[in-house]
């Protein structure tokens, strides 16, 4: 497959399907953004030691599979004045629909991290 891609994998009776982190990232972070409160994605942690070794990532994103389960990161930015808990709760619920109706991958765990805040304009 392409070069220097990790694929997750889900094994069926007539073949496998593998699809790229970045796809599943990807997903992960269209649906974040979509979230009631959210105004953008965060740069995540550890982002510049990712691009020295030339794994690329999606802005804000980490996917990870864990127990044939999805663990997936994702590094947002607030709307000032929301509550940060009902926040968090929503891009959790978005970000799960997303990732399973489109792959059919489980999600086991979707970890939010609000890096920042905004005001809203």
């Amino acid at each position: 497959m392409g070069e220097n891609k990790e694929y997750i994998s889900h094994f069926e009776e007539k073949g496998n399907i593998n699809i790229a982190e970045e796809v599943i990232a990807a997903l992960a972070a269209g649906a974040a953004v979509e979230a009631d409160g959210v105004t953008g994605l965060a740069v995540s942690p550890g982002k510049e030691v990712t691009d020295i070794i030339g794994k690329r990532t999606v802005k804000g994103v980490k996917v990870q599979l864990e127990d044939e389960q999805l663990v997936i990161d994702v590094c947002v930015l607030a709307v000032l004045g929301k509550p940060l808990t009902d926040i968090g709760v929503c891009v959790q619920q978005k970000v799960i629909q997303a990732i399973e109706s489109t792959t059919g991958f489980s999600v086991k765990a979707v970890n939010v991290h609000i890096c920042g805040v905004m005001l809203n304009k």
